[in-house]
Formats: structure tokens, C-alpha cells, sequence
């Protein structure tokens, strides 16, 4: 199984459309103080939402997202490399959106924000179903009755 991210044209309208009414508060707002906190909260927006749309296309540091036959995750690096690659904590799941926090093999982190414009779809189906066994697979073996 093997993802290839791409940029998302669902998170480009749902920032958006989110800046919109951010500034539509911000120029109405009846004090300076809310006005100011309106614009604080844009920015921030337009921050986080460059962050997550460097994750994906042609710039972004992970290329390719890929499980192997053993359960191991591997990244492709934009660099070329290739990486073995590890979870790093719960992975959110869900149909609209796939948050999956990895370690490289140099110990570096990545994130990937996944939405369900963001890959083909039978590969985020794939990706939501081995995601859901690695989680359930570390939840057995972290139990005391697990192997």
C-alpha cells in the first residue's frame, strides 16, 4: 500500500471560507479589543493553514507514505531517500480526515493531514484500515494480556 499526498482543494475552502467570517467578525466587531482578537486568530490561521499545505505536493517533505507486507512504514523522502518510519502516538482516523504523526529514521518528525481529496481514494481506504490495525495491533500488545 502505497499513498501519494497531493494538495487538498477541500482545506484551501475551508480556510477560506474560515478567513472570510474571521474578517467579516474583525470589521464588525463592536470594540477594538475583539476586533484585534479577530485579526490575531486570522493570522494564525493563515499560519497554520501554509504549514499544512507545505505537507503536500511537489515541495513537501514526505513524497510517499508506504506499508510493506511486515507491518513496517516507510517514507520517501523529497530529498529521494528512503526511510523506515515509526507512529509516534494515535493516529486520528476518520473519513474526512487522517492525521498521522511519523518519525523518520534520523528521528525526525513529520505530520500528515490527509483529507479525502488529498490521495486516491481506495489508497486512504487502505491507509484508514492498516492505520486502525497498527492501533489496535499496539493497544493489544501494551495490555497486560497481550502478547
Amino acid at each position: 500500500m502505497a499513498v501519494v499526498p497531493r494538495r487538498s482543494r477541500l482545506l484551501d475552502g475551508f480556510a477560506g471560507a474560515l478567513l472570510v467570517a474571521v474578517l467579516a467578525v474583525a470589521f464588525t466587531a463592536p470594540s477594538a479589543s475583539f476586533a484585534g482578537l479577530a485579526l490575531l486568530l486570522g493570522v494564525a490561521l493563515v499560519r497554520e493553514w501554509r504549514a499544512a499545505r507545505a505537507q503536500t505536493g511537489p515541495r513537501a517533505a514526505v513524497q510517499r507514505l508506504e506499508r510493506d507486507g511486515q507491518g513496517r512504514w516507510w517514507l520517501t523522502l523529497r530529498s529521494g531517500a528512503r526511510s523506515v518510519a515509526r507512529l509516534r502516538g494515535e493516529p486520528f482516523v476518520t473519513t474526512a480526515l487522517i492525521v498521522i504523526d511519523l518519525a523518520d529514521g534520523e528521528g525526525r518528525c513529520h505530520r500528515l493531514a490527509l483529507f479525502p481529496d488529498s490521495a486516491e481514494p481506495q489508497m486512504l481506504r487502505r491507509l484508514r484500515l492498516a492505520l486502525r490495525t497498527a492501533a489496535s495491533q499496539g493497544a493489544q500488545s501494551d495490555s497486560p494480556g497481550g502478547a
